[in-house]
């Protein structure tokens, strides 16, 4: 399995755009100008292919093969009509990627950007921001913080948030959402080291559905949000372009033994967010090709169109062409197209 998987001990991290919570957590980047397509809402067959293909085969409704490397084969899922008319506020939670970190500046972090846009780094996406598809947007509220893991998420942000919310939220209300890296990243020496992998993983499986369970009790809740709240969910991305390894990063570690587990846990995050009503943007598959492969010709996700790396130095952050793609991610899931804007 490969995902952000990094020792505990080289969670490090150059924080910028931090939030007060911010401590450390996980990664991504892009340039400006990536294609814009359609998303697909369809879980895919997650057995492990033989070496000579990707390891991951995403195949659409239709059964046309798109392969796991391409836009347009991505697992973003938006239900159908799901965008707020006119949302009070935002509200940001979950790891060091929402907090911020890999980004050269406050204003480059995709928080900032999808707020509103940094129009010196990124001249000709003013439209894609919050301000400017909602303009009576007024309230922000961030309880993201570095390091963070499902059960973070569940027993602190939640509290966090509920301490800053009225008994009774006025609005609609839009929530984004990056977690899940660090749950896998602690249990990365375990699944290597067990006798029963396949045990703990579905342990730590149960556990993370279980912390998002108690996020869509909170939000659901009508009495508490009766304007409604809007939930965008990203799964969990892969620095090493689908081979389950990279020189630079893990200590150059082969973890193919584990690699499945990554994908059983977007699977499991698309099934949540699918029976929760919710969004669920498919980070993993917009990255491949940009993690710290990205400039193997003979790497199965090699973007010859773009041979650009999208995280910053530390291997699991987004450097700010990362974080510019997560701001076009969430933008387009919450226009409600699910398409990535391009103004190109």
């Amino acid at each position: 399995m490969k995902v952000p998987f990094v020792l505990a001990g080289l969670l490090l991290s150059t924080t910028a755009c931090t939030s007060d919570n911010s401590t450390d957590d996980s990664a991504g980047a892009s340039t400006g100008d990536s294609s814009s397509d359609s998303a697909t809402a369809v879980p895919s067959d997650t057995s492990p292919p033989d070496d000579s293909a990707p390891r991951f085969d995403t195949s659409g409704e239709t059964g046309q093969d798109t392969g796991t490397c391409l836009d347009s084969g991505l697992i973003t899922h938006v239900p159908p009509d799901y965008r707020a008319t006119d949302p009070a506020r935002v509200v940001f939670m979950g790891d060091s990627i929402t907090a911020g970190a890999g980004a050269s500046s406050s204003q480059t972090c995709y928080r900032s950007l999808l707020l509103e846009n940094d129009s010196t780094s990124w001249p000709g996406w003013d439209q894609a921001d919050l301000e400017s598809l909602f303009p009576a947007l007024s309230e922000v509220i961030d309880v993201s913080r570095g390091g963070a893991t499902t059960t973070t998420l569940a027993q602190v942000q939640l509290a966090d948030l509920d301490q800053q919310l009225e008994p009774t939220v006025e609005g609609e209300t839009i929530v984004v959402v990056t977690i899940g890296g660090n749950d896998l990243t602690g249990a990365m020496l375990t699944l290597l080291t067990s006798d029963d992998p396949d045990a703990q993983a579905q342990a730590l499986l149960d556990e993370m559905n279980g912390n998002l369970s108690t996020l869509s009790t909170f939000f659901d809740d009508s009495q508490r949000f009766p304007d409604g709240v809007y939930v965008y969910l990203a799964n969990i991305y892969d620095p090493t372009d689908d081979t389950a390894q990279a020189s630079e990063c893990f200590f150059g570690i082969d973890l193919v033994d584990i690699w499945p587990y990554l994908y059983q846990a977007n699977d499991a995050f698309l099934e949540f967010a699918m029976g929760a009503g919710y969004a669920m943007i498919d980070m993993h598959g917009h990255f491949l090709g940009h993690g710290w492969n990205y400039d193997d010709p003979d790497s199965p996700c090699y973007d010859a169109s773009d041979p650009s790396v999208w995280f910053s130095g530390d291997c699991i952050h987004p450097n700010d062409d990362g974080h510019h793609e997560i701001r076009r991610l969430f933008f387009g899931a919450i226009d409600g197209t699910a398409e990535l804007p391009d103004p190109s």
